[in-house]
């Protein structure tokens, strides 16, 4: 009797269950749909040139907390045609954390840096570049990509080490190193960077984070507040490091060692 009882339970628990399941399912499903629709609207409005209402439907899918990487590519796109190149550039650069082989995006990513007036020239930091490059197959790997394969080579690596604990062998010696090279790989490819050569440059930078001027003009001083210096200029389209914040300033970090402050609306954070 007593097994009877159970096995009702467990089975009302697992009809119940389901039940809450498929229903979260079905709202997602509707909600997914009612997103494909605004989408699509404003596909059409960016096939029939307007571009500031293909915006606006965009945004109003990314609000909400649904995100991927073709709708920002989509949303760089509307924001290029409109002549905002930092908010097109930020957009291309979050689609391509996760779609970095898409040939399109590269394309439309380069075509919107040549429109930024500031060319910042990142070469000197030539050790990051190659270790991007070469460890990270010329940032040809997305961030799910890496994490993926960190999981993967982790789990591996502790399973073969396992193994070579009751028995050593030269091939198992040999996977257990090469599995230790894929974690640390992926390791700091996952929690180092976010953009490939970007984001290792940045893991330089104490608490860095990537961010795009999104402003025509962006005056950079001397120190969080107006009544310092004006030290340099920069405009639309200039991307930058942040490497800390102090109330709504922002403090930037170029190459050749310069810095400054600006105010935390003038940037979009990566």
């Amino acid at each position: 009797m007593n097994w009877i009882n159970i096995f009702n339970r467990a089975l009302f628990v697992w009809c119940f269950g389901m039940l809450v399941f498929g229903t979260a399912c079905c709202a997602l499903a509707q909600v997914q749909a009612d997103f494909v629709e605004v989408i699509k609207a404003g596909n059409d409005s960016y096939e029939k040139q307007d571009y500031v209402k293909a915006k606006e439907s965009y945004e109003s899918v990314l609000v909400t907390g649904f995100d991927n990487p073709h709708l920002r590519y989509n949303l760089g796109n509307a924001y290029y045609r409109l002549g905002e190149y930092g908010k097109s550039i930020a957009n291309y650069r979050r689609a391509f954390a996760e779609i970095p082989r898409d040939p399109d995006l590269s394309a439309n990513l380069s075509l919107a840096r040549k429109k930024a007036i500031d060319k910042l020239d990142y070469s000197e930091d030539s050790w990051f570049s190659v270790f991007a490059n070469v460890l990270l197959l010329g940032t040809k790997v997305s961030d799910r990509e890496l994490r993926v394969g960190f999981l993967m080579s982790y789990a591996c690596f502790w399973i073969i080490g396992v193994i070579c604990y009751f028995k050593r062998t030269a091939l198992l010696a040999t996977s257990l190193a090469l599995s230790l090279f894929v974690t640390v790989v992926c390791a700091v490819g996952t929690f180092a960077s976010r953009q490939g050569i970007d984001g290792l440059r940045r893991f330089s930078i104490e608490s860095a984070q990537a961010g795009v001027i999104v402003t025509k003009e962006a005056k950079v001083y001397s120190g969080n507040s107006d009544s310092f210096q004006v030290v340099f200029v920069l405009h639309d389209g200039a991307e930058v490091d942040v490497a800390e914040q102090r109330g709504e300033w922002l403090e930037i970090v170029l190459p050749a060692e310069r810095s400054g402050w600006v105010k935390r609306q003038q940037i979009e954070l990566l």
